[in-house]
């Protein structure tokens, strides 16, 4: 007992620790469940689920509702990223949250479909839309229509709704889709744009209208060939930040927009003192900004090819390097400018302030993504911010060399009051940038600029080392221009040549082995060859009996090792009880013995029948239901048959029918029919008689008798006796009437002053065996009269 308590204790501790080995724990309240299609991170204390990560190959996505008892109510961040195989995803009714970043790289997928009990999203032709009809939510990134229109109602075009609607992160060709739309047209109804709405698509205009008062930043970031917006009345200045990309060659505004402008394909603040938005597709080599221009935004030269911008006029400038103007190296900022901020191109060469105290919020955050980091020269006045930006902010990544004006007038042409300077090329080597050491003619100042790349090693190759059996080979490369050496052109090791030295076959019970030796270079390894175990098979099956166990004798095929098993339990006698009947005049037998073997178990004497007696045979009809003879038998040693070993059958003699009830007037028989113990038969008669007659009233007239009765219905006729004496022995006289209508008969030729006994009797013709007999029922009581 206490051997058996230790095991379920082991084999709890084991359960425990398989249960906690499948659990990832996060904190105290979330775990990780994974499958081969699903993996799901608890998101609340009520234990609902997150979708983390599709991890399948279907084609078409079943979301379940719950997973392990818990309901699946989020669809989180990059769930489906990079499932180039998904067409079709379908969402259950307890989503309630889907996470903005859901379908990133889900690059195939061509259709939603949303629960229509789902109380939170709804979906219509694959495209997630709020609940209400109000948001479009998400369209999938595979959407094959060319043009789409959004639904007159629709009111808020939902962050990411048709983001990356293009081949984002595939890492080939078969990994990724392009959406087909490239026109879409917006309701009257819309009023917000979220966040990078657009992002990634590849729709080429965009007409906004009136109605849309919200434009979040990013939503058109990375559209890269739309060519064409239209600025709706209700969209804000603020709204214009990230408009601009490369492909963008036209601009307009509604004329009832209350702070914007286009003039000239620019975008203008209304007042024409604020540049948001050059085009990113404008052509030309240099751009001047136009006179009225007070302040440059951020984002203003987005995506354009210039090569040099005369700010003119302008007092602010906010991030003039943003991506697409890196052609500029040479960047010269007015005596009007007050203030220059943003992140300096990496292909700057100079910065030139004509403001002695212009304010400089410039900074190199980039410089650590670049393994020389950044040089340029810094043009600008002894003591002014240019020559403090540049003490404050050169470091190792940022080589910046001020280069002081020689005049300090900062009218006119910046050539006139710069240095005169020569430069000597110094050549690249393979681990140090070439560049030009420029040297002033007027004053000897000295800086270094146009640097030239590395040249890298010119790798040749020296000799090769062949791979051995375990040890990669490769090629040494040593630089034709300098003694550095590298290796390259890697091989993989040839792995052992191993043959069989030694080899010892296995037997049932004990292991063998194989000794191998490598070829090349001697090297042994030995495999064990299991034990083959014993190979049984039945050599002889006993039968189990009534008193004896069977069992199997079981022999190895391959050695002499035999055991017994398969052991069954005896059978155990199967009684059954043999009868020889009893009859009326032979006693019988009844013997409990087996059925399978000649074993008995007990044996009984069966009394013969002795007696056989029904309770009644006579009855007088009533109209009702008789109660039918009890047929009751005696054994030859005085006990009683029992009721189950005969069954009594009741006959009618009229139709020789068996009959379960008997009412009508006639004779009939029942037959006792002995079985089970007991054989043999015996017949009862019994008979049903019409009621008792009685004579209601005599009369008397001339040597004549008159007897009346009431009528019997149920009798065919009745039967009249007169006799002169009470026991109707003395001048007896019968007489018969048909019929039971007829309820008085008259006697005559009697003798005058003699008295007469009378009685009556009612009769029933009935059939018994086939033949026609009455039925009489007994006399009325006698009267008697004095004859006149």
């Amino acid at each position: 007992m206490k051997r058996r308590t230790k095991m379920k204790r082991v084999l709890s501790l084991v359960c425990i620790v398989l249960m906690l080995l499948s659990l990832t724990i996060f904190d105290d309240n979330d775990f990780v469940f994974a499958d081969s299609l699903f993996t799901f991170e608890t998101v609340d204390d009520a234990g609902n689920l997150i979708l983390k990560k599709y991890t399948g190959d279907e084609e078409i996505v079943e979301i379940p509702e719950e997973y392990n008892g818990h309901k699946v109510t989020v669809i989180g961040n990059l769930s489906f990223e990079y499932k180039g195989v998904v067409r079709e995803i379908h969402f259950p009714r307890t989503v309630t949250e889907i996470r903005t970043n859901a379908f990133f790289g889900c690059v195939k997928c061509e259709k939603y479909v949303v629960s229509p009990d789902n109380p939170v999203y709804a979906s219509e032709d694959g495209v997630i839309y709020s609940g209400d009809m109000k948001t479009l939510c998400f369209c999938p990134e595979f959407y094959q229509a060319e043009t789409f229109a959004v639904k007159d109602g629709i009111t808020t075009i939902g962050a990411y709704a048709f983001r990356f609607h293009k081949n984002y992160g595939a890492a080939s060709s078969s990994d990724y889709g392009y959406s087909k739309i490239q026109h879409i047209t917006f309701p009257n109804t819309l009023t917000k744009i979220g966040s990078e709405a657009f992002a990634g698509t590849r729709i080429k205009e965009f007409i906004f209208p009136d109605s849309v008062t919200e434009f979040s930043a990013h939503a058109l970031n990375d559209n890269t060939v739309y060519t064409k917006i239209h600025i709706g009345a209700g969209m804000k200045a603020t709204d214009c930040s990230f408009l601009n990309i490369g492909s963008l060659q036209e601009i307009s505004v509604s004329e009832d927009n209350e702070e914007l402008c286009c003039e000239d394909n620019l975008l203008l603040s209304k007042d024409k003192k604020v540049l948001y938005c050059v085009p990113g597709g404008t052509k030309a080599d240099t751009f001047r900004v136009p006179d009225s221009v007070d302040i440059i935004e951020k984002n203003a030269f987005k995506s354009n090819h210039f090569k040099a911008v005369d700010f003119n006029n302008a007092r602010v400038i906010y991030n003039p390097f943003d991506a697409g103007s890196y052609n500029i190296t040479d960047w010269v900022f007015p005596k009007s400018t007050e203030y220059v901020s943003g992140e300096i191109s990496s292909k700057t060469t100079s910065l030139s302030f004509l403001n002695k105290n212009c304010e400089i919020a410039l900074t190199c955050k980039m410089a650590a993504s670049y393994s020389s980091g950044y040089r340029f020269n810094v043009n600008g006045y002894y003591g002014s911010t240019a020559e403090a930006f540049v003490k404050n902010n050169t470091n190792a990544k940022v080589d910046m060399t001020f280069v002081p004006f020689h005049s300090e007038d900062a009218e006119g042409d910046i050539s006139s009051f710069v240095h005169d300077y020569q430069g000597v090329v110094v050549a690249p080597t393979c681990t140090e940038r070439g560049y030009t050491q420029y040297t002033c003619k007027i004053c000897g100042i000295q800086y270094k600029a146009h640097y030239v790349d590395v040249l890298g090693h010119d790798y040749q190759p020296l000799r090769i080392v062949p791979p051995s059996c375990t040890e990669q080979g490769y090629t040494v490369y040593q630089c034709s221009r300098c003694p550095a050496t590298t290796r390259s052109d890697y091989i993989n090791p040839q792995g052992h040549n191993m043959s069989v030295v030694e080899k010892t076959e296995p037997t049932c019970t004990e292991n063998g082995h194989i000794l191998y030796q490598c070829i090349t270079c001697s090297e042994t390894q030995e495999t064990q060859l299991d034990a083959l175990g014993h190979h049984f098979v039945a050599e002889e099956v006993v039968s189990p009996t009534c008193t004896n166990a069977g069992y199997s004798t079981y022999v190895c095929q391959n050695c002499p090792f035999t055991y017994d098993g398969d052991y069954a339990e005896p059978l155990g006698h199967s009684y059954v009880t043999n009868i020889i009947a009893a009859t009326h005049t032979e006693d019988g037998t009844a013997t409990l013995r087996c059925s399978r073997c000649p074993h008995i178990k007990s044996k009984r004497k069966i009394f013969h029948i002795s007696q056989v007696s029904v309770n009644q045979i006579s009855y007088v009809y009533t109209g009702s239901k008789i109660k039918l003879p009890v047929v009751t038998a005696k054994a030859s040693n005085g006990s009683t048959v029992a009721a189950k070993n005969y069954t009594v059958e009741y006959i009618s003699r009229a139709s020789g029918k068996r009959v379960s009830s008997v009412t009508a007037i006639g004779q009939y028989k029942a037959v006792v029919h002995f079985y089970n113990e007991y054989a043999g038969e015996n017949t009862f008669y019994f008979y049903v008689k019409p009621k008792k007659q009685a004579v209601s009233k005599l009369s008397t007239a001339r040597k004549s008798i008159t007897a009346k009765w009431k009528k019997d219905k149920a009798a065919s006729g009745y039967e009249i006796q007169i006799a002169t004496n009470k026991s109707f022995t003395k001048s007896v006289k019968k007489f018969t009437v048909s019929g039971n209508t007829s309820t008085s008969k008259k006697i005559t030729n009697l003798k005058k002053g003699k008295r007469y006994y009378i009685r009556i009797r009612s009769f029933k013709s009935v059939k018994v065996d086939g033949k026609t007999t009455k039925m009489y029922s007994d006399y009325s009581a006698a009267k008697s009269i004095i004859c006149k």
